[in-house]
């Protein structure tokens, strides 16, 4: 399996190839600790970067590791609140706001959509 840290659409500035039955939740961890060391040495801080990840980046140990910095993620339906929110979501679609047609497809300066 291979990780990849990417930052401003998609340039790599961290990867290596791992155990494809690593836990994620392991790799994430390290992950995060190999980030920091690497932006840190750019004069880059904490909080000053926001931090991308599956799921599995949700533990107690991620999440007391990662601090002050800035993530987003899925909640995995290991918590129940996961359940309560796509429940909630599900059942009132008030606050529902169409954003895209299904059909569209996003593009990039200096990318081209094949």
């Amino acid at each position: 399996m291979v990780e990849l840290m990417c930052v401003h659409q998609n340039i790599p500035i961290l990867g290596g190839a791992v155990d494809g039955n690593s836990s994620n939740k392991k790799l994430n961890h390290k992950m995060l600790t190999r980030m920091g060391n690497h932006l840190g040495k750019h004069g880059i801080g904490d909080g000053a970067f926001v931090y991308s990840a599956d799921s599995a980046m949700v533990t107690e140990y991620n999440l007391e590791t990662f601090g002050e910095n800035n993530f987003i993620t899925r909640l995995p339906f290991n918590y129940k609140e996961a359940d309560l929110a796509v429940s909630k979501a599900v059942r009132d679609k008030s606050g529902w706001e169409k954003l895209y047609p299904a059909n569209h497809s996003m593009s990039y300066p200096g990318v081209k959509n094949s």
